[in-house]
Order: structure tokens, then sequence, then C-alpha cells
């Protein structure tokens, strides 16, 4: 609404008592709370909790009773991290990877799930899951044959390009639902193990993990499934390290487009200075970046 841009998928939160209060046919008027709390992080607080009381309707998912829940209209009470499985993506170490899936220590509270399962019904209850009768024939395809399951699944995101945007609940729901230990939450990577094992084999054989094509991701998901204190998944040597650059040219591209446009494109460079350096630098620090020129000190 007020043009500002995303940073890798984020709006600065700062921002939103104002997006709320705006005088805008398009302000924000609802807001779903997971796992946070704007009423306490925002820097304005008295601006948070007025827009908070003005919104038509809030929504919090969290593990107890925070500032923002109590201003909520439906609190959702998640389980906590010992009482659900739960695993953390931060996966891009070198020159090992590391994976960790957290088994529940106690059984949830009475009225607590975890998110996967909250998540799961809302989509239910909005009709925005295939129906019981899809999900039970691709349950039983999980269930006895995982490579006929990954076509199967794949062949219905292909015909239904809406539920690309819920795969993880519909994995959660097909082939989470058949695994014994009740470890469906993980059910969401097992794409990711065989996307991982195909374009990246020897450095997960190089973990120790067995196995060719399909039978490779398998491996892969079993043994993040049942490493109980953790699993290294991948281990390249030094001299791979620029394979894990995404350009095809395996160059670091240092130039972000739309930071020099929108900082370079209005800037008034005023006289020529001949102590400067010919050419802009850009100054990165606290968060803030502006232009400016590089000039020699000293002489």
């Amino acid at each position: 609404m007020s043009g500002q841009e995303q940073i890798a998928g984020f709006y600065p939160p700062n921002k939103l008592p104002g997006d709320i209060l705006a005088d805008h046919p398009q302000r924000i008027r609802c807001l779903w709370v997971d796992s946070a709390n704007p009423l306490n992080t925002v820097a304005d607080t008295h601006a948070m909790e007025q827009a908070a009381r003005s919104l038509e309707l809030m929504v919090t998912v969290d593990i107890s009773m925070t500032e923002s829940a109590a201003l909520s209209h439906y609190v959702l009470p998640a389980a906590t991290q010992f009482e659900k499985w739960e695993y953390t993506a931060f996966t891009f170490e070198f020159p090992r990877n590391f994976f960790h899936l957290r088994a529940p220590l106690f059984d949830a509270l009475p009225g607590t799930l975890p998110e996967c399962e909250i998540y799961s019904r809302l989509l239910r209850a909005m009709g925005d899951l295939p129906a019981e009768e899809e999900l039970a024939a691709l349950r039983e395809t999980a269930r006895k044959d995982r490579k006929a399951f990954m076509k199967s699944f794949s062949q219905t995101l292909q015909n239904r390009p809406a539920l690309a945007a819920i795969a993880p609940a519909v994995l959660y729901e097909t082939l989470g639902r058949t695994l014994a230990d009740g470890s469906g939450a993980v059910a969401p990577i097992w794409p990711s193990c065989h996307t991982l094992a195909a374009k990246m084999p020897h450095a997960v054989q190089a973990a120790g993990i067995e196995g060719e094509g399909f039978e490779l991701g398998e491996a892969l998901f079993e043994k993040a499934r049942s490493s109980r204190s953790g699993m290294t998944f991948t281990k390249h040597d030094y001299d791979q390290v620029w394979e894990l650059l995404r350009h095809p040219d395996r160059k670091v591209r240092l130039a972000i487009p739309v930071l020099l446009e929108t900082k370079y494109g209005g800037l008034n460079r005023g006289p020529p200075n001949p102590r400067c350096i010919p050419g802009d630098v850009v100054y990165l620090g606290g968060g803030f970046y502006e232009p400016i020129l590089l000039c020699l000190v000293g002489e």
C-alpha cells in the first residue's frame, strides 16, 4: 500500500502501525501474528496499540499470552518447543552442513496444538485442502511406495497449481500421516531431501549417506528423521566452494541493481572534488545505506 519495497520477502515492522492507521482504501484491516509480538517489538508502542485496537480482525498463534495475544480477537495456543517435533532451517554452513530434528519431550497441554496441525485444520475448514478422498489415496500411495507417491504428488500440483502455496500442508496430511513415530511435521522437507540428493549427490554421499538417485534422497530423509542428536547432511571440499554459487558463470554479483537505481538515480553529485577517487562507493552501516564519495585523506 505504501510502496515500501520488500527486503528478502519482509517489510520493516516499524511501518506496520502507519499501514494500519492510514486513511487509504487498501489499508491493513486484518493482522495474523504467528510467533511474534509486535505490541512489544515495534518501536512506537502507543501507535502499535492504537493500530491493533482499530483492526477488524487480529489473530495470534503463540505459546503464551503475549501483549499482542491479549489484544487479539482470537488466540490459537500452540504447543511449546518441548512438546512438538521441530527443526531449524539455518543450513548454510561450510564445509559441513547439519540438521537436527528435535523430538517432543512431553505431551502437549490440553487445548494446544503444533503449528502444522493448526494450519492444516484451518486450510481444511476453508476448503483449500484437497478432498479427504484424494488425500487418502495419496496417503495410501505414500505408505506403500514413496517413488509412486512422488509421481502422484507432483502430478497433483501440476494439475492444481494453486496447491503449490500449501504444499507443506498437503505433505503433512499425506506422507506425514504415514510416519509411524509421529514425526509428520518433518514431511515438508521430503522434497528438499530429494532435490539436494539430485543436485549434490557427491556432497550428500561424502556425509556418509549411501545410495544413488531416488534411493539417496530417501536415505537422506530417513537419516534426518531418525537422528535424534542431529546429523551431517552435506560435506564439501574447499575446492568445491564455487559450485555453491547459483549463477552459471560462478561469479559473485556485487552490484545490486535496485539499490544502485534507488540511491544513485537522484544523487546530486555537486562540483567535482579533485581529492576524490572517481566513482561512488555505497557505504553500509547500522542498517542504513547511502552513496558517498571515497575521498583521499592526508597529504
